[in-house]
């Protein structure tokens, strides 16, 4: 599944797939992932997600 996870976002983040989320999905993913990343990491996945143009 992690894998799958990973393929999914190479794709969107090539521009091959657009996808639609909302700020309560960002806001628990980074909830979780607050655990396992250093901040300055995580601060960056998340402009990341909230600035790509196929999210």
């Amino acid at each position: 599944m992690k894998e799958e996870a990973k393929t999914i976002v190479a794709r969107v983040s090539r521009g091959e797939e657009q996808v639609l989320t909302s700020v309560v999905h960002i806001s628990e993913a980074s909830n979780i992932l607050k655990r396992r990343m250093a901040i300055s990491e995580l601060a960056e996945l998340v402009s990341g997600l909230l600035t790509n143009v196929n999210v």
